[in-house]
C-alpha cells in the first residue's frame, strides 16, 4: 500500500514538470509570435515592405551557368534556349541574357517580352533599360514617360545608380520638387551599387538644385527646402554642399543659427578634403579661436589656420606659443588630416619614396624618443624644405 501511495506522489510528481514544462514552451512560442507579429505591425506602420528570404532555384542557376559557358565558346543558339529555359524558372538574370541576345531571332516585342519579365523578377538593370525605352520609344514598346518614371524608381530602389540620376532631372522637369527632395534627403544602399561614385553625382546635382530653389532661379523660391536639399547633398559626400549649408548655421542666414549644425558640416567639408577644404578650415579655425559652440582651444584653431593657410592668424598663435608640439594625442586625427593637405606650400608635408619618414616625423612631434634630428629627417622627405619649416615650429612646454 505504501509503495502505491510512493509510485502515486511519484506520478504527480513527474507530471507537474512536465506540466510545467509544457507551459514554459507554450508561454515562449507565444512570446516568440507575439514579437514576429509586432515586427510585422511595426514594419506595415512605417510603410515599409517586409522582406521576403529569397528563394534559390537550383536548377534554374544550374542552367544559367550552363548557358554562360556555351556562350563564351560562341554556342549561341544551345546557349539561349538554356537561358530561356531558366528564365521559365524565373531566374532574373537569365530573362535579361535572353532579352540582350543579338545572336537570337527574335523582335524587338519578343525581347522586351523577356526584358519585363528580367525586371518583374528583381534585375535592377533589366527595369533600367526598359525605362530608357520607354522615355523614347522603340525597342518593342510604346512611349510612356509615366511608365519610364516608374521603371526608373524600381530600378533606382534595386541598386541601379543610373536610374537614380535619372530621376533627378526628370523630377526637375516634371516641376516636382517635393519628389526632387525627397530623391536628395534620401539615404541610398551604396552597397547595392556598381558605381558608387555616382552617389557623388547626385551629391553635385542635389547642390545645384538647391542654389537655384534658394535663389528662386526658373523655380520657386522655397528656402526651407533648399537647406534640406543642402544636407542631403553634403550626406551624399558632396561636401561644396557641406560648406553651403555649415556657413548658413553658422552665421544663421536665411536659418536659426545653430553651431554644433556648423561644426558638423565645417568638419565635413575640411576633413573630407584635400585641397579644397581650406574656406570650412579657417571657419573651424575661428569657432575654436573664439569658442563659438565648442570649448575655446587656440591649439585646434592653430592647426585648423594651418590646414586652411591662414598664415596670419596661425603666426598670431604662434607668436603666443602654440604649435603642433602641444597638441593632445587623442587629437592625431587632425594632425593627419593636415598632412594630407597641400593647400599651403610652404608647410607641405614630409613624404618620401625612399622609405617612410612618418615614425620618425610622429617622434618629433609628439616629444617622444627619436635618434634622427629635424635635419635628417627632412633631408629623406621630397621637399627637405618644407619639411624642415613644418617640423621647425617653435612650441611652448609639452603638456605630456
Amino acid at each position: 500500500m505504501r509503495e502505491k501511495e510512493m509510485m502515486t506522489a511519484m506520478n504527480r510528481f513527474v507530471l507537474a514538470i512536465l506540466l510545467s514544462i509544457s507551459v514554459s514552451v507554450t508561454a515562449c512560442k507565444e512570446k516568440t509570435d507575439s514579437t514576429a507579429n509586432q515586427e510585422k505591425t511595426n514594419a506595415v506602420a512605417e510603410n515599409k515592405k517586409i522582406p521576403e528570404k529569397p528563394k534559390v532555384n537550383k536548377n534554374a542557376e544550374k542552367l544559367f551557368n550552363e548557358a554562360t559557358e556555351l556562350k563564351k565558346i560562341s554556342s549561341y543558339k544551345q546557349a539561349f534556349e538554356l537561358y530561356d529555359k531558366a528564365c521559365g524558372l524565373k531566374h532574373a538574370e537569365a530573362c535579361w541574357e535572353a532579352s540582350e541576345a543579338y545572336y537570337s531571332n527574335l523582335d524587338p516585342a519578343e525581347k522586351a517580352e523577356y526584358a519585363k519579365k528580367s525586371c518583374d523578377y528583381g534585375f535592377a538593370k533589366a527595369c533600367w533599360r526598359l525605362a530608357t525605352n520607354y522615355e523614347s520609344g522603340g525597342h518593342g514598346v510604346k512611349k510612356d514617360p509615366v511608365q519610364a518614371i516608374k521603371l526608373h524608381e524600381k530600378a533606382c530602389d534595386g541598386g541601379y545608380s543610373q536610374s537614380c540620376i535619372t530621376l533627378l532631372y526628370s523630377y526637375r522637369d516634371l516641376q516636382d520638387y517635393d519628389k526632387l527632395e525627397k530623391a536628395c534627403v534620401k539615404k541610398y544602399s551604396v552597397d547595392k551599387w556598381d558605381k558608387k561614385d555616382d552617389l557623388h553625382k547626385i551629391g553635385n546635382s542635389c547642390k545645384d538644385f538647391a542654389e537655384k530653389i534658394y535663389k528662386g532661379e526658373k523655380i520657386p523660391r522655397d528656402i526651407p527646402r533648399a537647406i534640406r536639399m543642402y544636407e542631403g547633398a553634403c550626406e551624399k559626400e558632396y561636401t561644396s554642399a557641406c560648406l553651403t549649408i555649415g556657413k548658413m548655421y553658422l552665421q544663421g542666414t536665411n536659418v536659426s543659427q545653430d553651431l554644433v549644425k556648423a561644426k558638423k558640416y565645417l568638419e565635413a567639408r575640411c576633413y573630407r578634403e584635400i585641397t579644397a577644404g581650406g574656406e570650412a578650415c579657417y571657419e573651424l579655425g575661428k569657432m575654436y579661436e573664439k569658442g563659438l559652440g565648442v570649448e575655446q582651444d587656440y591649439i585646434r584653431a592653430a592647426l585648423l589656420y594651418e590646414r586652411a593657410g591662414a598664415s596670419a592668424e596661425l603666426l598670431v598663435l604662434q607668436y603666443h606659443g602654440y604649435g603642433f608640439k602641444d597638441i593632445d594625442l587623442e587629437d592625431r586625427h587632425l594632425i593627419d588630416g593636415y598632412r594630407l593637405s597641400n593647400n599651403n606650400a610652404r608647410y607641405t608635408y614630409c613624404v618620401s619614396d625612399k622609405y617612410d619618414v612618418g615614425k620618425d616625423v610622429d617622434d618629433y612631434i609628439y616629444n617622444r624618443s627619436t635618434k634622427k634630428s629635424v635635419d635628417q629627417i627632412a633631408e629623406a622627405a621630397n621637399n627637405p624644405e618644407a619639411c624642415r619649416i613644418y617640423l621647425s615650429l617653435k612650441p611652448k612646454k609639452n603638456k605630456h
